[in-house]
């Protein structure tokens, strides 16, 4: 008989939507970014989320290092196995969150902050460079 590890297996962090999108090495020029980087966003980036979005078939991930290893570790062992506890935005970010998330078969039980949007992270694909 196989063992009941429904929610065995619990995690606590900032949650982020990855939006992830193979790009060229103009749009990380116009955004003045270089590839294998990461930075902290500033206002001038805010634009690139959308673009990834409108022009570049972005892929939304649920993100985060603790969402991140709990989605990992789903893939591998029996359904319903991991369960990740956050807080998000009462924002579209949220529900492309969420949707993610499920689609990655990963519980989730995230709290609703009407007053803060939810954290993203944009993931720019080049070549073998991946850029943050």
């Amino acid at each position: 008989m196989a063992q009941n590890l429904r929610g065995a297996l619990v995690g606590f962090c900032n949650p982020l939507l990855d939006i992830s999108a193979v790009v060229d090495d103009s749009l990380l020029a116009e955004y003045k970014l270089k590839a294998n980087d990461a930075i902290m966003a500033s206002p001038e980036h805010l634009p690139l989320f959308q673009t990834l979005i409108d022009k570049h078939n972005a892929l939304f991930l649920p993100g985060g290092s603790a969402q991140n290893t709990l989605r990992g570790a789903q893939r591998l062992l029996p359904e319903d196995s991991a369960v990740f506890f956050g807080a998000v935005g009462n924002d579209e970010n949220a529900q492309r969150l969420k949707g993610a998330a499920d689609k990655a078969k990963l519980r989730t039980n995230y709290m609703v902050n009407p007053t803060k949007p939810t954290g993203t992270c944009a993931l720019l694909i080049t070549g073998k460079n991946r850029s943050m």
